[in-house]
C-alpha cells in the first residue's frame, strides 16, 4: 500500500552483487521497496529531495473501475523498473508483466463494454453521412461533370425547348431581323389558330353536347313503345332479329345497350371501363400541354432582363449532338406579350378538357 511513488532500485546493489560474483537471487518486489524507503543517504552526498505529497484519497463517488485501474498501472510501471535494477529478474519482470498487461486488458474491457452503444451509432452516423453526401453529389450534378458528353445530355435534360408551334412563336413576333414579311404571315397564322381553337370550342359544346337526345325521354318513348307493341315484334326485337320490318330504332338501340353493360371479366362494364380509360387518356393529354406551358412561362421568366436592354439576344450554338439558337435575354415587354399569349392558351386548354370529358363520357357507342 506504501507503493504510491516511483521506486528506483540504488545501482550500488547491483554493482556489489557483480564484484563479489555472488550467485543471484530473487529479491521481492515489496522487500526492495522497504529497503530503499529506509536506505540511510551516504555522508557528504547531497540531501535528497523531499517526497512528494501523498494525494488526497478519491472521494466516495468514485467508481472501483478507476481505483484498478490506477493500480494496475503504477504496478506495471513498478515492474519495469525492477527489471532495470536487476538483469537476472528479466524472466520474473516479463511474466509478472504479462499478467499485469492481461490485467489491464481486463480493466479496458470493462471500459470498451460501456463505449460499444456509442461506437455503434457513430458507425450508423458515419454511414448515414456518406449516403446523404453521395445524395448530393447526384443532386448537384458533380458525377455528370466528369464526362463532357454525359454533362451535355443533363444540360439538355434541364432544358426548355420551344415547340414548333404558333404558340411559341409570338416570342419572335415583329422581331426586326426576320423581315416584314416573316412577321406579316407569323401574325396571320397566330390570327388563325386562335380561330381554329374557339370554333373548335364552340362546335364541341354547341352541335354535339347539346344536340343529344336527353336519357329521360328516350325512356319514356321506349316505355311508350313497349305497351303498344306486339307480342312478336317484341321478342323479335329482344332476340336480335335481322328480319324486322318495323321497330329498327328499337331493336339497334337494344343491341348498343347489351353490348355496352357486357361485363368486363365480371367485374365492370365494357362500356364503363372503357369511358374512364378514354377520359383519363384525354386528361393526361391536356395536362401535358399545360406542363410545356408552365416550363415555357418560368424558362422565359429566368431568361428576362427587366432593366438593361430593349433587345431579343441569341446565341448561336453548336455542340456534338444538337446545335440551334439559345435565347440569352428577353426585354420585360416580351415576357408580358408571351405571358398574355400562354394566358390564351391555357384557358383554351382547359375549356377543352371540361368539354371533351363531357363529351367522352356521354357517348353511348362503345367502338
Amino acid at each position: 500500500r506504501a507503493l504510491t511513488g516511483d521506486v528506483k532500485v540504488p545501482r550500488s546493489r547491483v554493482t556489489e552483487c557483480t564484484k563479489a560474483n555472488e550467485s543471484p537471487r530473487t529479491v521481492p518486489m515489496r522487500a526492495s521497496a522497504v529497503e530503499h524507503v529506509n536506505a540511510v543517504p551516504a555522508p557528504g552526498a547531497p540531501p535528497a529531495p523531499p517526497a512528494p505529497p501523498v494525494p488526497p484519497a478519491p472521494p466516495a463517488q468514485f467508481e472501483m473501475v478507476s481505483d484498478i485501474a490506477s493500480r494496475s498501472g503504477q504496478r506495471k510501471q513498478l515492474m519495469r523498473q525492477s527489471a532495470l535494477a536487476s538483469p537476472r529478474l528479466t524472466n520474473t519482470s516479463r511474466a509478472t508483466e504479462r499478467y499485469m498487461e492481461d490485467e489491464g486488458r481486463e480493466v479496458s474491457a470493462v471500459f470498451s463494454t460501456r463505449d460499444t452503444t456509442g461506437s455503434v451509432i457513430v458507425d450508423h452516423l458515419n454511414t448515414v453521412g456518406v449516403m446523404i453526401k453521395g445524395v448530393r453529389a447526384m443532386i448537384r450534378s458533380d458525377l455528370f461533370r466528369s464526362d463532357p458528353a454525359v454533362h451535355e445530355i443533363f444540360q439538355n435534360a434541364n432544358t426548355v425547348r420551344l415547340k414548333e408551334s404558333v404558340w411559341d412563336t409570338t416570342l419572335f413576333m415583329f422581331y426586326q431581323p426576320l423581315g416584314w414579311n416573316a412577321n406579316l404571315f407569323l401574325f396571320l397564322s397566330i390570327i388563325l389558330t386562335w380561330i381554329v381553337q374557339l370554333l373548335l370550342l364552340a362546335v364541341i359544346l354547341l352541335f354535339v353536347i347539346y344536340s343529344q337526345d336527353d336519357p329521360d325521354e328516350s325512356l319514356d318513348a321506349f316505355t311508350s313503345w313497349r305497351r303498344h307493341a306486339n307480342s312478336e315484334v317484341v321478342r323479335a326485337v329482344c332476340a336480335g332479329n335481322q328480319s324486322l320490318t318495323s321497330s329498327y330504332l328499337q331493336a339497334n338501340t337494344f343491341d348498343m345497350t347489351r353490348r355496352y353493360t357486357a361485363p368486363f371479366a365480371t367485374v365492370l362494364p365494357a362500356g364503363f371501363l372503357m369511358c374512364c380509360l378514354v377520359c383519363l387518356v384525354w386528361v393526361l393529354t391536356i395536362l401535358k400541354e399545360l406542363g410545356g406551358v408552365l416550363d415555357k412561362v418560368l424558362a422565359v421568366w429566368h431568361a428576362t432582363v427587366l432593366m438593361n436592354t430593349r433587345t431579343l439576344e441569341i446565341q448561336v450554338f453548336v455542340t456534338t449532338q444538337t446545335a440551334g439558337l439559345r435565347l440569352m435575354s428577353i426585354p420585360w415587354h416580351r415576357t408580358m406579350w408571351f405571358y398574355l399569349v400562354c394566358t390564351l392558351q391555357t384557358v383554351i386548354a382547359i375549356l377543352l378538357l371540361l368539354a371533351g370529358t363531357r363529351w367522352l363520357s356521354s357517348t353511348e357507342e362503345i367502338e
